[in-house]
């Protein structure tokens, strides 16, 4: 996600993480100076759906330039294929 929002930023691609790590934020905080992650992460308040909605960890949702979810992945996902489906929902927009 970090290679993809520099590379495809420019392009209009808007990363956003939402943490549902136990620990709270200062776990997360840490995680995100250390490894460098240029876009916002979050942590949803305890008893949202964000918090227990997921079906699996990691979940992927993909959003349009609408804000309609395009698609979901849920677990890892091919940098190759998220790339592609990126890339076809940013050519929508032009």
């Amino acid at each position: 996600m970090i290679r993809l929002s520099k590379e495809m930023g420019p392009q209009g691609l808007a990363v956003v993480g939402v943490a549902v790590d136990e620990g709270g934020t200062a776990k997360v905080k840490k995680f995100v100076e250390e490894f460098h992650v240029p876009y916002p992460v979050t942590v949803p308040e305890l008893g949202s759906q964000m918090a227990y909605g997921m079906a699996g960890v990691p979940t992927t949702v993909l959003v349009d330039r609408q804000g309609r979810v395009a698609k979901t992945y849920v677990g890892a996902v091919r940098q190759g294929d998220f790339k592609k489906d990126v890339e076809e929902l940013l050519a929508e927009g032009r």
